[in-house]
């Protein structure tokens, strides 16, 4: 699996700059909003706690030692960087039982809010996260990088998996297929990140073949267009109508995440342009299709959410912005700079 490209294009020609990234926690900073208010009663105690240098699995087991519950009862909207510092929800189910009575105490993690809901915390299940994040060493021209920002503002960006979704150096891809799929899963539910790393990789791949044909953001007939903070999706007839749409950020073009032949059912036509773009992946699209994994389709544009900069100092640049949930900041980052 060396001949894997991860040298996913960029969209808008920018020049990119080197910058610091993550010298210090506190220069990555994201937080989770949950997509609906708590019940304040029922059998799930929902916790929201701030974690530094600690990684979201970690953090699982040990709230599941603290509330005396397998690890199974205790659930996550999804995982977040050991680098920097989170604010993410967790929620235990505790079925006729009270809360803890002693305080969580791990090293690297504090309680920032606890209450009761009638559910469990589901994957996904989030409106947004808020990144903070702070960039140094910053080189260049300032004004040519505010212009890059507020293009990235106006326009999005391609909506990769971020390098964190491929492990150390890239290698989740090769250490999945080192085995069939099903032995993965079987042997642990936790490896499913190795499925997933294929699938993103697949994805990254046809967004990139995308932005070199100079399609990514413009609907192609055919194709099955998202609509914003939802996973409806409709065809699209190549009119100006949906243009327009995309450009107003209603919806957005959307790429295929690999599931098997099943994905013909839905959009024919423009799955099969998507399947012969990955021909050259076959032992990726292979090693995969046993799973008969849902159809899915993922978002081509990635459009963030009340993008603010101020430069701290000449060669210190604090960005702000929010991301819907399995996105990744790192995506927004890499169109302007390098790290």
């Amino acid at each position: 699996m060396d001949d894997l490209n991860y040298d996913f294009a960029r969209a808008h020609a920018l020049v990119v700059e080197p910058v610091g990234f993550k010298q210090q926690p506190a220069d990555f900073i994201v937080e989770e909003e949950l997509r609906f208010e708590l019940t304040g009663s029922g059998e799930h105690l929902y916790i929201l706690i701030e974690k530094e240098q600690q990684n979201t699995h970690w953090c699982a087991k040990q709230i599941a030692r603290w509330a005396n519950v397998p690890n199974r009862h205790v659930s996550f909207a999804g995982l977040k960087d050991r680098q920097g510092v989170t604010r993410q929800w967790f929620s235990i189910w505790l079925p006729g039982k009270p809360d803890p009575e002693v305080p969580l105490v791990v090293e690297g993690v504090s309680v920032i809010n606890q209450q009761r809901h009638r559910a469990k915390l589901q994957r996904g299940a989030l409106s947004s996260n808020r990144f903070h994040i702070v960039l140094r060493d910053v080189q260049g021209d300032h004004g040519a990088i505010e212009e890059g920002l507020s293009r990235i503002a106006a326009k999005g960006v391609p909506n990769y998996f971020g390098p964190q979704r491929f492990g150390v150096d890239h290698g989740n891809v090769a250490l999945a297929m080192g085995r069939p799929a099903q032995e993965w899963l079987e042997q642990n539910r936790a490896n499913d990140i190795y499925v997933s790393a294929v699938r993103s990789y697949l994805f990254n791949s046809l967004l990139h073949h995308r932005i070199l044909q100079g399609n990514w953001s413009v609907p192609q007939t055919g194709e099955p267009l998202i609509l914003s903070g939802s996973n409806s999706w409709f065809v699209a007839e190549g009119t100006e109508e949906e243009l327009i749409r995309i450009e107003q950020g209603d919806c957005s073009t959307s790429g295929l995440m690999y599931s098997g032949p099943t994905v013909l059912e839905e959009s024919p036509v423009f799955s099969r342009h998507e399947l012969e773009l990955l021909r050259s992946h076959t032992e990726l699209t292979d090693w995969l299709t046993p799973l008969q994994l849902k159809p899915l389709r993922r978002p081509l544009i990635l459009r963030p959410h009340q993008l603010q900069w101020t430069f701290l100092d000449n060669n210190t640049l604090s960005l702000s912005f929010g991301l819907p949930s399995g996105a990744y900041a790192t995506s927004v980052l890499r169109e302007l700079f390098s790290f």
